[in-house]
């Protein structure tokens, strides 16, 4: 940084009783120097000053925004440009959700797919995403309010239709989480689909909907011989729910 007291000749500091006349003469070589050309040199250093100041900043926030992005500081900036000026199409926001993704930036795949969201309620690609995301991070009413716009704009993905009716198990509808789960198992009639019938047969247990459930395991019995034991052990709860043993006197 330039010192105002300092000569421009000898580069020594003049003393202060000097600067307060004009000609400003050197106590040191003698060298004269006009108060307007020292007012000139405070400007000069004040400019010098607010460049370095803004450039320090510049390079910190680009040193962050290198640390934040890694090796896709660059490819992140025109997809963010384009959403902030709204912009951006349906592959800007999934090139950003895909970056994001690969930080395992999972707030960042969020935010980007609330921001598409937002641009177009209707994209049925965007409510599956949004939807999923939300139940998987446990925020059931959004994931319910998403995953139902879904369905009532038509959407028949069966995977989403699976996590629909948790959310719905979930929040407590059981009826129509019910209708899910029926809408799975009858679009795979001749496979047996472990997992969604042993969700959907812990969700009448946990209700005590023992007579449905016993339906569902007749329904089961009746398409396979093998059944694996992790629901056999299902079905005789439900058997021992609705035969009790007699309490021996």
């Amino acid at each position: 940084m330039m010192n105002f007291n300092l000569c421009p000749s000898c580069k020594s500091e003049i003393s202060e009783d000097r600067l307060q006349y004009s000609p400003i003469i050197c106590n040191h070589c003698g060298h004269t120097q006009s108060k307007t050309q020292n007012e000139f040199n405070k400007k000069t250093n004040l400019i010098s000053i607010f460049v370095f100041f803004f450039l320090s900043i510049a390079i910190s926030a680009s040193f962050l925004h290198s640390v934040r992005w890694g090796n896709h500081s660059f490819a992140v900036i025109p997809h963010k440009v384009l959403i902030a000026f709204g912009l951006a199409d349906d592959s800007n926001f999934e090139a950003l959700q895909q970056i994001c993704i690969d930080r395992k930036m999972i707030d960042c795949v969020q935010a980007s797919l609330e921001d598409q969201f937002a641009d177009n309620p209707q994209n049925l690609e965007v409510l599956k995403k949004l939807g999923k995301l939300y139940y998987q991070r446990k925020n059931y009413t959004d994931a319910l309010e998403i995953l139902n716009s879904y369905f009532t704009l038509q959407g028949d993905d069966l995977m989403t239709a699976y996590y629909f009716a948790k959310t719905l198990s979930l929040e407590g509808e059981i009826d129509k989480a019910s209708e899910y789960f029926e809408f799975i198992l009858a679009s795979k009639p001749d496979v047996l689909q472990v997992t969604v019938t042993e969700t959907y047969m812990d969700m009448l247990i946990a209700d005590n909907r023992y007579e449905d459930a016993k339906k569902l395991a007749k329904s089961v019995e009746e398409r396979t011989e093998k059944i694996p034991g992790t629901l056999l052990a299902r079905f005789n709860k439900v058997d021992e729910a609705l035969n009790p043993t007699p309490v021996k006197n």
